[in-house]
């Protein structure tokens, strides 16, 4: 949660400095408040680090593994109101070798589809000819939370340039087996 500022009719009813501080910077209830509180707030929105729903902030996927790499992230997610933990989706595919570049093509188009949607795409892997079996492929795909997740295959359902590819890559039969897990980093 992010307090909004002070009013000035504080700063002027007394406190001296004290009133431009706690205006400037507060925590309240274990949150930061004041007008750093805000800015830090609208920034990591703008980087979409944090969403807003209009009555609180969710960490996003980008949001929580930038944080993490920082080491700040969940004292952030506690901040928040909950303790998300990042989860990963992980899709195996089998595949039709002989249609390796339709699946290529449908992972490619997915790049812009799941970000838009609320995923963060770790990526897209595809078999190679140098070892192993040439009919697997693997995408990975992380969410700060189950919820992000489900929200997330509400989205994806509704989005038009995803049904767009669902039918493509049908069409093709490329994809024999769709193979879905829900990981948690130990």
């Amino acid at each position: 949660m992010v307090a909004p500022p002070l009013s000035d009719a504080l700063a002027v009813n007394g406190m001296n400095g004290t009133a431009g501080r706690l205006r400037d910077a507060r925590t309240c209830y274990s949150h930061l408040a004041g007008r750093l509180g805000v800015a830090l707030a609208d920034a990591l929105v703008a980087a979409r680090w944090l969403e807003e729903d209009g009555r609180s902030y969710r960490l996003t996927a980008a949001g929580t593994r930038s944080l993490r790499g920082l080491g700040i992230v969940e004292g952030l997610q506690r901040a928040l109101g909950g303790e998300n933990v990042m989860i990963t989706l992980s899709i195996r595919y089998t595949i039709d070798a002989r249609k390796r570049q339709d699946f290529e093509r449908y992972a490619r188009a997915l790049g812009s589809i799941i970000p838009r949607c609320g995923g963060e795409l770790v990526g897209y892997w595809l078999p190679t000819k140098f070892a192993g079996p040439t009919n697997q492929a693997l995408a990975l795909i992380d969410f700060p939370s189950l919820a992000a997740y489900e929200q997330y295959r509400e989205r994806l359902a509704k989005d038009n340039d995803n049904v767009d590819s669902v039918r493509r890559v049908e069409d093709s039969g490329c994809i024999l087996v769709e193979d879905r897990a829900v990981l948690e980093k130990v």
